[in-house]
């Protein structure tokens, strides 16, 4: 038994108490506004209490490095349109920035070097073999060009390598050097492109390994001209283990037997937690004791269906992870789906996920992985 089932305890959590009554919970918000929370963030969706800092789905990387700046934006009247009307243009010349499209020194981007956004396939158009099609592992594919035609091999290739440089000023990339970029959910150019941002999938991580803006479209004409983005080049966060994996987990509730906790944990997206079912369920949450403080600035929720739209992550230092004080925010999400939060480096022990809001049609919740990584 712990300490959830365990009548009249209480619990902080960054300013929320929880009081146990026999098997009713009763939630008491308290003293919000004198509590200092940690801006975290969610795939970019503000919720009320939370300004995002940084967060994906998966991991796509800006593919050149150092900073450019959109020449050409969503709906560029040059040749933006039909298929690629939610492509961008970039430079590296901050003054090569005009009305209608990229101006100044025609070659200031040739030869700068492209890189894999993700791991995959490399391949060129047939039609247009200074454009690379990126099929990303992840599914979906990045139309990435004007490069050098078929100066790097086709096939497989990891996050960061070299895929190709900037072609000089010609007639395929309109007489201006420059990198082109556009997104498809299938295969290059099977479907209109579609905006390069969380909505879709499509987020870009920047130079220091967090979100780069968030470029939803409004419908405006030549939109985000001007927009300064920085690429990481072939640099990518150190690999880390999972420091959740096998740790002593804590939960609410269960479904049954098949469900526990620790299976939240263990490493595999086969085996799931899942808390109770019931049509009146009221919130809910899943504890990981790391066994020792330590540095963390990374959490991942895999959810199964039965995802939390609205939930609460947060950390403690304390040696008792049941009855800790837990700071943290709150986050909104809109689909069941892996949720990568990148935070700023801090110590914990204990790292929860509090859950207050099912999805639709669901009577449970339910996540494959609750994973944290020091990156």
């Amino acid at each position: 038994m712990n300490a959830f089932e365990t009548a009249n305890k209480y619990r902080g959590i960054s300013g929320i108490k929880l009081l146990k009554s026999s098997t009713r919970f009763v939630l008491r918000l308290v003293a919000l506004l004198a509590v200092a929370i940690s801006s975290w963030g969610v795939d970019g969706i503000q919720s009320a209490e939370a300004a995002p800092e940084s967060a994906q789905s998966r991991s796509l990387y800006l593919p050149f490095k150092g900073t450019w700046y959109v020449c050409q934006g969503y709906r560029g009247k040059i040749s933006h349109t039909g298929k690629d009307v939610y492509a961008l243009d970039l430079t590296t010349n901050k003054d090569g920035v005009g009305n209608n499209g990229c101006t100044g020194d025609i070659n200031a981007s040739k030869d700068q070097l492209v890189y894999a956004p993700a791991d995959g396939v490399l391949s060129y158009g047939t039609s247009n073999p200074d454009l690379i099609y990126f099929t990303l592992d992840t599914g979906g594919c990045l139309v990435i060009g004007h490069v050098v035609p078929n100066a790097y091999a086709t096939g497989k290739y990891k996050s960061g390598q070299q895929i190709g440089k900037v072609a000089a000023a010609g007639t395929r990339n309109g007489g201006y050097a420059h990198i082109h970029m556009s997104a498809f959910p299938k295969g290059c150019y099977a479907t209109t492109s579609v905006p390069m941002s969380s909505d879709y999938n499509f987020r870009f991580l920047n130079s220091q390994f967090q979100n780069a803006p968030d470029l939803i479209s409004n419908g405006a004409t030549n939109q985000y001209r001007g927009l300064q983005l920085s690429g990481p080049g072939a640099s990518r966060p150190s690999t880390s283990i999972n420091l959740a994996k096998g740790k002593r987990t804590y939960r609410s509730s269960v479904q049954n037997s098949s469900y526990e906790s620790y299976r939240g944990v263990d490493g595999s997206t086969l085996t799931r937690w899942s808390s109770a079912q019931s049509s009146t369920l009221g919130p809910q949450w899943l504890i990981v004791d790391l066994g020792s403080s330590q540095q963390i600035n990374q959490v991942i929720t895999r959810w199964e269906a039965a995802y939390a739209p609205h939930f609460f992550v947060g950390t403690s230092t304390s040696s008792n992870c049941e009855t800790a004080s837990y700071s943290g925010s709150w986050y909104t999400v809109t689909k069941a789906a892996s949720w990568s939060i990148s935070l700023s480096l801090r110590s914990a022990r204990c790292v929860m996920v509090y859950m207050d809001q099912r999805a639709p049609g669901m009577s449970n919740y339910s996540i494959w992985e609750f994973e944290v990584y020091k990156r």
